[in-house]
């Protein structure tokens, strides 16, 4: 999971998710985080996963390679900004959008992705750890049946491969073993 609000962090995302960490114990395990926090907030935040145990936790000012640290997760939690709203989409990440209060162009946003299934939002007023935790914890829910889905549909358009090619082994086996006995005739 990819948590920023722009390139100077969100007190307001960073406070939510410190709050919600208690919330997501059961996922601590199995749930990678990389959280930008902005320069004001690292200390406090990356302080805050290592107290609540979260020490695979990867707690940065500024993240460089924003596009290789959208590959490498599979939830977003960040602000609706134009960029990021477009990052979101051509990378088909699914999110959880806080749009920043007086941004109307950034609630519309939300609510766009929202309303195509490629988000869920929380207005900043309405934002809270048990809310944050509960929206995390759906939806990484939804993203690990959609893997072992996914998973699944794989292993079956391989297996009629599989079924094929071990048919034509044998055939292989079966036409060396009858040429070893003509040859021996």
């Amino acid at each position: 999971m990819l948590l920023f609000g722009g390139s100077q962090g969100s007190r307001a995302i960073n406070d939510a998710m410190i709050a919600a960490l208690p919330h997501l114990d059961t996922h601590r395990g199995r749930l990678h985080v990389t959280h930008q926090t902005g320069s004001a907030d690292f200390a406090k935040v990356r302080d805050a996963y290592a107290e609540r145990g979260w020490t695979s936790a990867d707690v940065r000012e500024y993240i460089d390679d924003m596009m290789n640290a959208f590959a490498a997760n599979d939830l977003i939690v960040s602000r609706a900004g134009a960029t990021t709203s477009a990052e979101l989409m051509a990378a088909g990440k699914a999110a959880i959008m806080i749009p920043l209060p007086g941004q109307l162009e950034q609630q519309r946003n939300a609510e766009a992705l929202q309303s195509a299934g490629g988000a869920r939002m929380i207005l900043q007023d309405e934002l809270s750890g048990e809310r944050l935790a509960r929206e995390i914890d759906q939806l990484e829910k939804v993203i690990a049946n959609s893997q072992r889905q996914l998973s699944n549909e794989a292993f079956r358009a391989k297996a009629p491969e599989k079924v094929v090619s071990g048919m034509i082994a044998k055939q292989a086996e079966y036409e060396a073993q009858l040429a070893k006995l003509r040859a021996a005739l």
